[in-house]
């Protein structure tokens, strides 16, 4: 006898926000990864990697929970198990290979590939825990289009966070994700008829509803999340150069006398010579307002401004490029422009700097543009419609023979 399926549509939400949270937290970890070191590295593998398949496994579970069903249903523990761990191992494998190897299209393939089919496979497992009660046809072109689906969901997921230089805000990628991964699910149901296995007069209701299921696997998806986010995930100041603001006591102390002096000081005319400094052990060593607080290989250092090549915002932090690699910095691209005051430093779009000095050719290509730099490797910075003019010329003035030569219209 066929079942006809239902949904719960507030268990429908409920997943689809597991999903999304899961993308963010995972993006979120995953675009540190390049910058990080030693454990901090291996950390964050971890956490993104269980972040994102918990996530995702969580969205299917509570997906096929959303489902209401006239007959007592039981989930056999081995393929529930087997989908988890499926799910994290790909998962796992895809986002290690997609922040460590070789940036090309063919690693995104690769990595895409290992990751959809592991998720498509993750969700028909999952199936199987039903068979007890239940027995489930699958339409085959619905598990192609859910096999796409999550091949996609994969590649964009995968591309955001290891590959673009430039992407939306991380927020509006982790919906995207969260409803591609969601898609997969529910593009597999559709293609799914599922048949009552025997008679059952009276069957038992499980030891726990569905809708408090679904709540249990929600809480333990979001506090795996949270957990990862709160460890890893620096704070937007840790790095900061101290506010001009702040003073060292003996200064703060000093200044109602600096100013009393000020005012006492004879006119030009009569005025003495300058005295010697005085060295003071205790004074604040000026870092310099305009250097750039970066970690390299787990350790905190102060970038000069001519060693910035490109400035990109990720989220509330940046990378830094310096011409060899980019550099996880905690301050935001606002903040990091004030520290580099101005020329050659210009914002060539919302979420770039580029330093003038270090472009060698300025590419004008439908409405926008790119600027490419030098160093090695080489990267081509995205330049905004409204400013493609005035950086182009901004580099023909500063290096007219270089410029014109290397530049195209």
């Amino acid at each position: 006898m066929d079942v006809a399926i239902a949904y719960n549509p507030l268990l429908v939400l409920l997943s689809i926000a597991i999903a999304v949270q899961a993308s963010y937290v995972g993006l979120r970890l995953t675009i540190q990864v390049a910058d990080a070191k030693g454990l901090h590295r291996r950390l964050l593998l971890v956490g993104a990697s269980l972040s994102l398949a918990m996530g995702i496994w969580g969205m299917h579970f509570v997906g096929m929970l959303a489902i209401a069903l006239p007959v007592g249903t039981t989930y056999q523990v081995l393929p529930t198990l087997m989908s988890f761990l499926l799910c994290v191992l790909v998962v796992g494998f895809a986002i290690v290979g997609a922040s460590l190897w070789p940036t090309s299209f063919r690693t995104l393939a690769c990595t895409a590939s290992v990751m959809g089919v592991g998720i498509a496979t993750m969700h028909y497992i999952g199936m199987m825990a039903l068979h007890d009660s239940l027995h489930m046809v699958h339409d085959h072109m619905f598990v192609a289009a859910s096999l796409l689906a999550a091949v996609l969901a994969s590649a964009a997921a995968l591309w955001l966070a290891t590959m673009a230089w430039r992407r939306p805000s991380l927020i509006v990628c982790a919906i995207v994700l969260g409803l591609a991964i969601s898609s997969m699910h529910y593009i597999a149901m559709a293609g799914t008829t599922i048949h009552q296995m025997g008679h059952i007069d009276n069957p038992g209701e499980p030891s726990l509803s569905s809708g408090l299921m679904a709540i249990v696997v929600a809480v333990v998806a979001f506090i795996v999340s949270a957990g990862f986010f709160l460890t890893l995930v620096p704070e937007p100041r840790a790095f900061a150069v101290p506010p001009k603001a702040e003073m060292h006591p003996r200064a703060a102390t000093a200044l109602p006398e600096a100013t009393a002096q000020a005012d006492a000081t004879p006119p030009p005319s009569q005025s003495l010579p300058p005295a010697e400094p005085e060295h003071d052990p205790d004074a604040v060593p000026d870092l310099g307002p305009k250097q750039i607080p970066v970690e390299r290989d787990g350790a905190r250092i102060m970038l000069p401004p001519h060693d910035v090549y490109a400035v990109r915002a990720n989220a509330h932090y940046c990378s830094i490029y310096n011409g060899r690699e980019e550099l996880f910095c905690s301050l935001s691209i606002s903040d990091v422009e004030a520290c580099l005051g101005g020329t050659p430093f210009v914002r060539v779009h919302r979420s770039h700097i580029v330093n003038l000095d270090r472009v060698v050719a300025v590419r004008k290509i439908a409405d926008g543009g790119f600027a490419d730099l030098s160093g090695h490797p080489k990267l081509s910075i995205p330049i905004s419609r409204t400013k493609i003019n005035a950086i182009r010329d901004c580099v023909t003035s500063r290096h007219p023979s270089a410029a014109v030569a290397r530049t195209t219209l």
